[in-house]
């Protein structure tokens, strides 16, 4: 049995009604309603909830449905990309500003360390259209994104004075 029918089932053997499960959850009927058709799922700490209120172990709840851990991986690796991207978007923002009051041969070993970030930040970039099914960034979008942002940020930093 999966997640859906799991929790749809136990819902009715307490004779609730989806508003009545709603409430309990404080979610929306609407939510109810997704989550047993199997149009959407819930979060972990939705999960988490279900499991407490209808006294059911999680091992019960997850483990059998293998579309609902995929479901929570995707979510947590999502969340670590996210991360990550704002991160390197961060620290490519710093070395932007950086770059033209720094000597020249500082200046060049910024230069590459943002042509390094930039190519990280693609990646995590189209990790992260990925994971939510998207199409990644064709090679064009790559060349534009990887090289000439920091281009424009290497010429920057020749013409503004130390």
């Amino acid at each position: 049995m999966n997640f859906s029918e799991l929790i749809k089932s136990q819902r009715k053997e307490r004779k609730m009604t989806q508003v009545d499960f709603s409430e309990l959850l404080m979610v929306s009927s609407k939510t109810i309603s997704n989550w047993e058709s199997g149009r959407t799922l819930p979060d972990i700490d939705n999960v988490v909830l279900i499991a407490k209120k209808l006294n059911i172990s999680l091992d019960q709840l997850l483990l059998e449905d293998k579309k609902m851990i995929n479901n929570i991986k995707d979510k947590a690796k999502k969340q670590n990309i996210v991360l990550l991207r704002l991160l390197t978007a961060t620290t490519s923002l710093i070395m932007f500003v950086i770059i033209g009051h720094v000597t020249m041969w500082v200046s060049i070993v910024v230069f590459v360390a943002m042509l390094t970030n930039a190519v990280a930040l693609v990646y995590f970039s189209n990790q992260l259209r990925l994971i939510e099914d998207k199409k990644p960034f064709n090679n064009y979008q790559l060349v534009i994104f990887a090289i000439i942002v920091p281009l424009l940020a290497g010429i920057y930093g020749i013409f503004v004075p130390f």
